[in-house]
């Protein structure tokens, strides 16, 4: 019995610390992309100004320049439209990454990906909020990164009423 509770302990000592230092990280580096204001369109802003378009499936009515859109998979611009797209935090909740990779391809010249890393552990595998996790180390790519299904998330999502398809 107290080598289980001394297990117990253990982990969730472990647990805190991992969280507590996500939380460092993710605070300091958060929103390093967004201050640099040179996107043309921020996808999936999340109330984050990229300083162009600044568009999302949820309205953010306090955000400069917002446009609400409907199918991140088709998305309302011509080819070639953008110089910079920023696509911030939202790889890792569609079901489709390479299919909304094509899309933001074909309307813009260079995209940043921004997904959360192997160190930001309690981001990276909340299946409350995402569908996948990406196999790195780094948050910033300028390539589709690979990426793994994360388990039960879609049952999860399905029942939650999770947005992104």
């Amino acid at each position: 019995m107290r080598v289980l509770l001394y297990f117990i302990a253990s982990l969730i000592s472990f647990c805190l610390i991992v969280s507590i230092f996500n939380w460092l990280i993710y605070s300091i580096i958060k929103n390093r992309p967004h201050d640099r204001k040179d996107w043309d369109l921020n996808i999936c802003a999340e109330k984050r100004d990229g300083g162009g378009i600044n568009a999302d499936i949820t309205i953010h009515n306090d955000l400069k320049n917002f446009l609400l859109i409907d199918d991140i998979y088709d998305l309302p611009f011509q080819s070639n439209s953008f110089q910079n797209i920023l696509c911030y935090h939202t790889l890792q909740k569609v079901q489709e990454p390479h299919l909304l990779h094509k899309e933001l391809t074909r309307i813009g010249k260079n995209v940043l990906y921004v997904v959360p890393s192997a160190c930001e552990i309690s981001d990276s595998l909340n299946i409350f909020r995402n569908k996948r996790t990406f196999l790195v180390l780094k948050r910033e790519h300028n390539k589709l990164p690979c990426s793994i299904k994360l388990p039960l998330a879609d049952t999860i999502h399905h029942l939650t009423g999770h947005k992104f398809q």
